[in-house]
């Protein structure tokens, strides 16, 4: 439970806030080459576009694919990839498309979340239980999908454009084809929209072997129009729009159960926002962001025999967020407020219908301090207060004050120390849809708490003559989790389990010089639901993983127009898993690229994914049949794939 000591100590950080001054994080933004993946502070990390184009990304899997902090489970199962941060699940943090966030999912053995990579401008990862600018519910911390503008896009001298391309990956026969027009034909409007469609067969894993039930045909749109009224205002919208309709299992991040034959499967997201930025250049107090926003995801589950669907999976989240910025140098203060509504909704072909709702209202403000030139302070505050309205018409209310405080000291201009306390809290929140209509898995402890999750972490960074590093080490803890289902052993209706805790450490290197660069990174978790270790079996809240090495390598030959780029992966054995399971196989897997860009308007990529055919299974993926329950196969990752683009631009 949660003591009076945590709202005084949230009074004194509060206090702290009304004195604190400019925004920093723990560490400036490093570009280590002018071929950038970038890495802000240590608990931020940064996959640019160029990163996303090096790879020719079309997956979450690929998108983190070289981002140690994060791992992705469901092989290459689109439709079954959840992503981890830390080892907490994505539904753990507050994931953002343009602002609009993201809600829950609709069945735990499905992916929650699922984008196209082509049109992201970059991906910010924030780790941790986050500071009081994260939004609600950032138990494992934020992650912000940011999508490109048109002015991504255009070339030098255009105010208007468009863009073909095309693609080809050979481990499942993908064909892609992608076109977008985008411009700013006056000062004051610009626009851009976008569509792509792909068509896959089923893949192959590593050295051979079909999966069977993986093929796939997304589409993904995205629509985008700004308008700026007068100098220092923004009026913008974003539509995010995908849909993924084939042939799979029930629970697709098994390759086969026999409970669950193939079925056909339809599902859909729609993210809109609408943002408005006030910044008038006479008016030094002023600096206001404002996004409402809508997401709406379904899923639908179709009968295996006879016509017809079976069962569907609804969410929709709608919100606000107004935040203003007061740099009254040296003191930097944002505060404002978020608003959200949730609905999870399942519906039978039957005629049942099972529906939860929740709310929460959120008060944040923070401030920052820098106390000499060398020496910064940020300490915030976030208020929330949430209800649910849960399956059984029960009402569900919690208030909570969740403070955070961080410091920065420049030892040298070369190396800096930091450190940080954050907490987080989430109160019950709707079930998924296909949950809700499992009877008892749904219903509700009624006196269940909210969870609360506090980070630590502390560290150092160094940039120097070409050299660049980090240290960081943290310790999360989420107290009260919220458990149901039935898995390893947990009751099947919703009720306070116990605690999560999670220790690691993440240490970078690297070295750059003007056309190339070299990085190497190492992360680490320990991972304990109360007495025992996490496992796989436990995809709802977290998910283990071996120990990570990471090898990065880029160059740049300016004279040829060419990029170079090779990537290795070693995760190490498991062995810190529950009684009854065995230890999860490490492996080795190495991917090169090349890009050929022989002018701003053309571009050709090659890539060459898991070069040596390596069969292997990420570890965060269940790996039921290795544990001895026979009686569902494991989902292997990708075997080798070549992949080639061509990019033109008008």
């Amino acid at each position: 439970m949660h003591d009076a000591r945590r709202t005084a100590f949230g009074l004194l950080t509060l206090a702290a806030v009304l004195g604190a001054g400019k925004e920093t994080r723990a560490g400036d933004v490093l570009v280590l080459s002018p071929v950038t993946v970038e890495e802000q502070a240590p608990a931020e990390v940064v996959v640019s576009d160029k990163e996303l184009e090096r790879t020719q990304a079309s997956s979450l899997s690929d998108i983190f694919r070289s981002t140690p902090t994060v791992t992705v489970s469901g092989g290459g199962q689109t439709a079954a990839q959840k992503f981890y941060v830390r080892g907490l699940e994505d539904t753990n943090l507050n994931v953002t498309i343009d602002g609009a966030r993201q809600g829950g999912g609709f069945f735990r053995h499905q992916g929650n979340l699922s984008i196209g990579a082509e049109m992201l401008k970059q991906i910010e990862v924030e780790a941790g239980s986050g500071n009081a600018l994260a939004g609600p519910g950032a138990l494992g911390g934020a992650v912000r999908f940011r999508t490109k503008d048109a002015e991504d896009l255009l070339l030098d001298g255009q105010k208007n454009g468009a863009l073909v391309k095309t693609g080809f990956h050979s481990n499942d026969l993908t064909r892609l084809v992608s076109t977008a027009v985008y411009g700013r034909p006056i000062e004051e409007v610009s626009y851009l929209f976008y569509g792509t469609k792909s068509w896959s067969e089923d893949y192959q894993a590593g050295g051979g072997g079909e999966v069977a039930n993986t093929a796939s045909t997304p589409f993904s749109g995205l629509a985008k129009v700004a308008v700026r009224p007068a100098p220092g205002q923004e009026l913008k919208y974003t539509l995010d729009y995908r849909r993924d309709d084939a042939t799979r299992t029930t629970r697709p991040n098994f390759v086969f159960y026999p409970a669950d034959p193939a079925q056909e499967q339809e599902a859909e997201r729609r993210s809109q926002s609408l943002s408005y930025a006030l910044k008038p250049p006479e008016v030094p107090w002023l600096d206001l962001d404002a996004t409402a926003y809508s997401t709406e995801g379904s899923l639908t589950l179709m009968k295996t025999s006879g016509s017809g669907w079976d069962r569907e999976a609804r969410w929709i989240s709608r919100g606000i967020d107004l935040r203003n910025r007061v740099d009254l140098d040296p003191v930097t203060l944002t505060a404002g407020l978020d608003y959200s509504w949730d609905e999870s909704r399942g519906r039978a072909s039957q005629g049942t219908v099972a529906t939860e709702t929740g709310k929460v209202l959120g008060l944040y403000a923070q401030g920052d301090l820098a106390l000499t030139d060398a020496w910064t302070l940020t300490a915030g505050l976030r208020f929330d207060h949430t209800t649910l309205i849960d399956l059984e018409n029960r009402w569900h209310e919690h208030t909570h004050l969740s403070p955070s405080l961080s410091t920065r000291y420049q030892i040298t201009p070369a190396v800096g120390v930091f450190a940080s306390w954050s907490e987080a809290f989430r109160g019950p929140r709707p079930l998924q849809g296909t949950t809700l209509l499992s009877g008892q898995a749904a219903s509700s402890d009624p006196d269940v708490d909210g969870e609360v999750s506090q980070t630590v972490e502390a560290g150092l960074d160094l940039h120097w003559n070409g050299w660049s590093g980090s240290v960081v080490g943290f310790r999360t803890h989420v107290e009260d989790t919220i458990v149901y289902g039935g898995q390893m052993g947990r009751p099947f209706n919703r009720q306070n389990g116990d605690d999560l805790t999670i220790t690691g450490v993440n240490v970078g290197l690297g070295y750059g010089r003007e056309t190339w660069d070299a990085k190497i990174t190492y992360a680490h978790e320990d991972m304990r639901f109360g007495n025992r270790p996490l496992s796989a079996a436990d995809f709802t809240y977290g998910a283990p993983q071996g120990d990570r090495f990471g090898i990065d390598l880029r160059a740049r030959i300016p004279q040829w127009d060419v990029g170079l780029g090779w990537t290795s992966t070693v995760v190490l054995d498991l062995t810190e898993v529950p009684s009854g399971y065995p230890d999860a196989p490490g492996y080795a897997v190495h991917d090169a690229s090349v890009t050929w860009t022989p002018s701003e308007r053309y571009q050709i990529a090659l890539a060459l994914n898991n070069i040596f055919d390596r069969k292997y299974m990420n570890q965060t993926t269940p790996y039921w049949s290795t544990s001895g329950a026979g009686s569902a196969s494991d989902l292997y990752e990708r075997g080798r794939d070549f992949r080639l683009s061509a990019t033109m631009r008008f």
